[in-house]
């Protein structure tokens, strides 16, 4: 890959090649709602995104970002921590996108980053039967 990325952009790069019309996708934490209008533009009418976050205000920010971006029909914004996800998601994700951190502009003290991976890390163990990885139907990335 030429030139250089920043993280999100190159993730947003890799995730081009496999996110699909259709598909479902989870942002496992909305921050100000950039991955999970990326994740709607990606998955098309017909697909579906869940998003995640303890933070109302963040949920506030996602909600307003897909509003404006005429995107709000294709996501669930879900005020709850990831570590929950499988509560609300039924179907087979094709990508969950994780950007530990505070929420941009907010208040510090919001940092999701040591509250809940153990959590997701258990359920995503427990969807793949494996160790976290990347996957695309039955081929491993």
């Amino acid at each position: 890959m030429p030139g250089r990325f920043q993280i999100t952009e190159y993730c947003h790069h890799f995730l081009e090649e496999y996110v699909r019309e259709n598909d479902c996708c989870i942002d496992a934490t909305a921050g100000n709602g950039n991955d999970t209008e990326f994740l709607c533009r990606m998955v098309g009418e017909g697909g579906k995104v869940y998003a995640f976050d303890v933070q109302e205000e963040a949920i506030r920010q996602t909600r307003l970002r897909l509003e404006n971006a005429g995107l709000t029909a294709r996501a669930s914004l879900i005020l709850d921590g990831h570590e929950n996800m499988a509560k609300y998601v039924q179907e087979e994700a094709s990508a969950v996108v994780f950007n530990f951190g505070y929420l941009p502009g907010g208040n510090e003290t919001g940092d999701q980053s040591d509250r809940s991976g153990a959590g997701t890390w258990a359920f995503e163990k427990r969807r793949c039967d494996e160790p976290l990885y990347l996957q695309r139907g039955r081929h491993r990335v």
